[in-house]
């Protein structure tokens, strides 16, 4: 509908020549060229709309996330910005990196044949654009299953944020962050992390009365 809308004034303008000059009457290159300006703009802003650059933005999320599953490093890698202002950040210190040979050096791990991605769910996904319409940031909850050495294990729930550029004309990563809020942190974290004295409901690390 948004690009049916932005070719009526071409429609219109190429109309009005026709009723005025005569339908056996074929317009020269310099009466023509409006119409072709207009017809040129119409399209490019049919291109960069907002749905589309929504709809873009929302892929380049998903499989941020998703491409586990096919793990093809070279399409991972290209939706992430290749630069020293790369942020990344997953539950724990030893995922954070800055700047994209790190985030490189970190991604080796994922090549482990023993790890694939199952499935993922992204839950009251919340994107937003910038005025210019040439950045996006967002939030959402994540599921995020996998496999490892044949045994399934899902991460739930986690807050996912991060921001993205268009440059170029593509959309890319330049920041994703995955978080637990300190109350909702799961039981299995605190334990390996801080050990079972730290899980205890009442918080007495020396089980005294």
């Amino acid at each position: 509908m948004r690009s049916a809308c932005l070719l009526l004034p071409v429609v219109v303008v190429m109309s009005a020549f026709a009723a005025g000059s005569g339908a056996s009457e074929a317009p020269s290159n310099s009466e023509a060229s409006p119409e072709i300006a207009v017809g040129v703009l119409s399209a490019a802003r049919a291109e960069s709309s907002p749905q589309s650059d929504y709809d873009e933005v929302k892929r380049v999320i998903e499989y941020g996330i998703g491409w586990a599953v096919e793990k093809d490093f070279d399409k991972m890698f290209s939706i992430w910005a290749h630069d020293e202002r790369l942020y990344h950040h997953w539950l724990t210190s030893s995922s954070t990196t800055h700047g994209f040979a790190e985030f490189e050096a970190h991604a080796e791990s994922w090549k482990d044949p023993k790890f694939k991605g199952t499935t993922s769910e992204f839950r009251d996904l919340e994107i937003t654009f910038s005025k210019s319409g040439d950045v996006a940031w967002y939030s959402c909850r994540l599921d995020d299953c996998y496999e490892f050495d044949g045994t399934p294990g899902c991460v739930e729930n986690v807050l996912q944020t991060g921001v993205l550029e268009k440059r170029d004309g593509k959309w890319v990563h330049v920041l994703m962050h995955g978080s637990y809020p300190v109350d909702e942190i799961p039981i299995e974290y605190v334990r390996r992390y801080y050990g079972d004295a730290a899980a205890r409901p009442d918080g007495d690390a020396e089980g005294k009365d």
